[in-house]
């Protein structure tokens, strides 16, 4: 069992609880399930396969709950990915994470968002001119950086 059919039976048992509060707003548990089966049957309809990697990189908002159980419910391996990072060192993630698909915001006022700026830089890449960004200062390289000691 993993979490995804953990939250469906939890449904089942509660539907109209609230699952999230969002300011004025409360999503029940129905349909937050009901939106993460929509994801589900999205990413299947793009050729998501049972392990295969798919990149979460939206805001805590209440969005991100659906796409991530939709993950799980299309038997995906979720690649959480810390919207605080720069588009170079979410670029590598994803290339190095060899997600099939990224789930992310469209766009931004700053712009184009780093969701658009992936798909471009993974078109590049795929034509042989791609390289791995360069280490941002003050940021590790999460690839080869040992863990912090605590």
């Amino acid at each position: 069992m993993n979490l995804a059919l953990a939250f469906e039976k939890s449904v089942l048992r509660n539907p109209q609880k609230t699952a999230i509060f969002w300011g004025e707003s409360k999503i029940t548990y129905e349909k937050v399930l009901e939106q993460a089966r929509t994801v589900a049957s999205q990413l299947l309809a793009k050729g998501v396969k049972p392990g295969d990697r798919v990149c979460v990189y939206l805001k805590n908002r209440p969005e991100y709950m659906p796409a991530f159980l939709g993950v799980l419910f299309a038997q995906g391996v979720v690649v959480p990915i810390n919207n605080f990072l720069k588009p170079d060192e979410i670029l590598y993630l994803v290339d190095d994470s060899g997600a099939k698909v990224l789930i992310g915001e469209a766009s931004s006022a700053e712009g184009p968002s780093a969701h658009s700026q992936c798909v471009h830089r993974r078109r590049v890449r795929r034509r042989g001119a791609y390289q791995t960004p360069p280490r941002s200062e003050g940021r590790r390289d999460f690839a080869t950086s040992p863990p912090r000691s605590r």
